[in-house]
């Protein structure tokens, strides 16, 4: 099989299905193998997806994006430009309805611990299965689907790592 694919968007773009229409997310993270999980897993699930790697690109990808970024899935460590938390900083002041799911192998930060506790955003520790970021990004997303009821995916402290 060649590296290209022509029926796969190109790493930076959208890609979308049926089951969520109208819900676009940003993706960023700067390991491959994870952005490529999670584009897989919420593609199945219909999501709008738009890729990055880096703060940089996504940046530049949400100043392209004529419509509405429901969700910000970001490492909340990513070198070199700035980190999950300062990208969605920036982010909420061009886009204040954004929600945020940080994703890392390391235990959340006091800044992600806040913005979880106010509910502005939401935490999921590497490794993570499939099911769980579905949920998770359905917790946060669905009340902002047109016609959706709010997402009943409440997940107890369990699940969730605290170191």
């Amino acid at each position: 099989m060649s590296p290209f694919n022509p029926d796969r968007p190109a790493p930076g773009t959208a890609s979308s299905g049926a089951k969520a229409p109208g819900i676009t997310i940003l993706l960023v993270d700067d390991d491959v193998s994870v952005r490529a999980l999670v584009e897989a897993t919420l593609e199945t699930q219909g999501y709008t997806i738009l890729k990055a790697y880096d703060s940089d690109q996504a940046l530049r990808l949400s100043d392209a994006q004529q419509g509405p970024i429901h969700l910000l899935i970001a490492d909340q460590v990513m070198p070199p430009f700035m980190s999950g938390n300062e990208l969605a900083s920036c982010l909420r002041l061009m886009r204040p309805d954004i929600k945020v799911l940080y994703i890392s192998g390391y235990a959340a930060n006091d800044s992600v611990q806040d913005e979880v506790g106010d509910s502005s955003a939401d935490f999921l520790p590497k490794p993570f299965t499939p099911d769980l970021l579905i949920r998770k990004v359905a917790k946060l997303v669905m009340p902002a689907a047109p016609g959706r009821k709010a997402a009943s995916a409440s997940l107890t402290d369990t699940e969730i790592d605290p170191e």
